[in-house]
């Protein structure tokens, strides 16, 4: 399920991801409009940048929102794609979710989606 959560009185502890998402999203060498993404676990919620939001505006809007970790592993290993279940959900939940990492930041760097010249 996903949860409303006040980012303002979010737990501490999400501070320094929000701090590294709004810092990669603001360049725009790394991210281009909402593309990237970001997330973490912790205590059986993954933390991940809900879809369609800008990683710029991590601190001004809703930009991370909490999701059952095991309810996507649940999904993944039924083959459902968890943003059938999770709307809002990134496209890139599975991959975050699967990831061993507690913390976990791709981008779509101007490098590696534009032709070379």
């Amino acid at each position: 399920m996903i949860k409303k959560i006040d980012m303002t009185s979010c737990r501490p502890a999400l501070r320094p991801l929000l701090e590294l998402t709004e810092r990669v999203g603001r360049d725009p060498l790394f991210t281009q409009a909402s593309t990237g993404n970001s997330s973490a676990k912790s205590e059986g919620t993954l933390w991940i940048k809900a879809s369609g939001k800008w990683m710029a505006d991590a601190f001004h809007d809703h930009t991370l929102i909490p999701l059952d970790l095991k309810a996507i592993r649940a999904c993944l290993q039924r083959n459902i794609d968890p943003v059938e279940r999770f709307p809002g959900a990134s496209l890139e939940t599975a991959m975050h979710a699967v990831l061993s990492h507690s913390v976990v930041l791709h981008v779509h760097s101007v490098n590696a989606i534009a032709p070379p010249s």
